[in-house]
C-alpha cells in the first residue's frame, strides 16, 4: 500500500523525506493485526526458543521451526488495536476472504467503498457450481453472467475440462437484499463445508436451503 495511507505524515522526522517532499519509503507492507507479549518483562530469546539469531534479524525476517512459532505464540499476550483507518479494515476484511479455511463474511453493503455495487442497484444472488462436481460458490453480483467469466479466467479449463456454471440466481431491488440472501444461504449450511464462498455438499442440499429462504421458512 501507499505508505501514508496508512500512516501519519507528521509522525516521520525531516530526514524521512526526499528534497522534493517526497517520503523515502513510499511502499509499505501492512500488519493488519498486531499483537503485545503481556509479560512484565520480555521473556528471553534463547530461554524461549532455543537459539540465538544472528545480527541479520535486526532488519529482516526470520523464518522460525513450527516448535520456535509454537514456544512464542504460547507466550502470554493481547491483541493491540491499530489505528482506526478505513484502508486497513478494508486489507483485514480481504485477508479474511482469502482465508483458505473456514466461512467468509463479506462487508456490508454500506460499508463498500465503491467497486461494483451501488446501494439501490438491482443485484443478483446466485449460485454456481463447478463442473458436476458437488462444489457450490454462493454470492452476489449485478451482472452474473459478467461474474462468471471473472470466476472461470483463474480455472484452467483446459486441464480439468470443467468450469463454473450459473446453478440458481434471485434478482432483487438492492444490493441489501441479495447480501442478506447470499449470508442467510450460507448460515443455514453446514459450517464445516464452507471454505471462503465455496461449499462442499451434495446438490439438493444446497438447493434446499435456497427455496427454504425464498419461501421464508429460513432467515
Amino acid at each position: 500500500v501507499n505508505t501514508l495511507d496508512v500512516s501519519d505524515r507528521n509522525a516521520y522526522p525531516p530526514e524521512a523525506f526526499e528534497k522534493n517532499g517526497a517520503l523515502k519509503w513510499p511502499r509499505a507492507l501492512v500488519a493488519t493485526r498486531a499483537w503485545k507479549i503481556s509479560a512484565d518483562d520480555l521473556p528471553d530469546l534463547v530461554e524461549t526458543i532455543g537459539r540465538q539469531f544472528t545480527r541479520d534479524a535486526t532488519t529482516m525476517a526470520v523464518d522460525l521451526s513450527k516448535g520456535e512459532a509454537k514456544q512464542i505464540l504460547a507466550l502470554p499476550a493481547v491483541e493491540v488495536p491499530l489505528p482506526k483507518k478505513k484502508i486497513l479494515e478494508q486489507l483485514r476484511l480481504r485477508n479474511e476472504r482469502l482465508a483458505p479455511h473456514g466461512r467468509s463474511k463479506g462487508p456490508i453493503p454500506s460499508a463498500r467503498d465503491g467497486g461494483e455495487y451501488e446501494l439501490g442497484q438491482t443485484t443478483h444472488t446466485y449460485i454456481m457450481q463447478f463442473g458436476s462436481r458437488p462444489c457450490f460458490k454462493v454470492g452476489l453480483s449485478t451482472d452474473v453472467k459478467r461474474r462468471l467469466g471473472e470466476v472461470n479466467k483463474h480455472i484452467p479449463v483446459e486441464v480439468l475440462e470443467e468450469a463454473w456454471s450459473v446453478l440458481l440466481t434471485h434478482e432483487w431491488d438492492s444490493e441489501n437484499a441479495a447480501y442478506i440472501m447470499e449470508q442467510a444461504v450460507l448460515d443455514a449450511l453446514p459450517q464445516d463445508k464452507i471454505i471462503g464462498e465455496r461449499v462442499r455438499v451434495p446438490k439438493r442440499v444446497i438447493e434446499d436451503v435456497w427455496y427454504q429462504y425464498l419461501q421464508g421458512i429460513i432467515q
